[in-house]
Parts: C-alpha cells; sequence; structure tokens
C-alpha cells in the first residue's frame, strides 16, 4: 500500500454568533476533528454563549 506525504493545514473558520445550536455544532465538531487530525484550526467569532 502506498503511504500518502499528508501536510499540515492552517484552517480558519468565521462564524459571526457561535451560540447554541445545529450550524453551530457541525462548526465545532469539524474544527475537532481536523485539529485531531493534525491541522490547525481557529475559529472567529463576534460572540459565544459560554452556556
Amino acid at each position: 500500500m502506498e503511504k500518502r506525504a499528508t501536510s499540515k493545514l492552517n484552517i480558519a473558520i468565521i462564524h459571526p454568533d457561535l451560540g447554541i445550536g445545529g450550524a453551530e455544532r457541525l462548526i465545532v465538531d469539524a474544527a475537532v476533528e481536523l485539529a485531531s487530525h493534525g491541522h490547525n484550526v481557529h475559529i472567529f467569532t463576534s460572540h459565544h454563549d459560554r452556556t
């Protein structure tokens, strides 16, 4: 089996209001999965709900 060379990506996600909801959960899940594969992920938001 041939091993592919992988490169680490720098990923920025911009979301205007990171609250509680399906779309926000998708953003967080995608960021966690990408980071678990060794990529650098940063989320930028103007507001987030800590609860």
